[in-house]
């Protein structure tokens, strides 16, 4: 199995809180651990591409930023594997 590279996890993270996630969604859907994401949550929600929402729990959801950064990821990695 391949170890993915930081990009790779964000893209992950990002794909997962597509229509909102709580963090053990999150952890599941990217294949991550507790320990690892919490720092990259951090740094996406710091750069604009999650949005952090704390209604009745604490839950993530991918901006429009986000979005066009994860559908740029897909390309490239499309274009690559051609």
């Amino acid at each position: 199995m391949k170890r993915r590279d930081k990009v790779e996890i964000m893209a992950d993270i990002l794909n997962a809180c597509v229509h909102g996630a709580n963090k053990t969604a999150i952890v599941h859907k990217a294949n991550l651990n507790f320990r690892i994401v919490d720092p990259y949550l951090e740094f996406l929600a710091q750069k604009g591409l999650i949005s952090v929402h704390h209604k009745g729990g604490t839950s993530y959801e991918t901006t429009n930023n986000g979005m066009m950064l994860l559908e740029r990821f897909t390309n490239i990695e499309q274009t690559l594997q051609e």
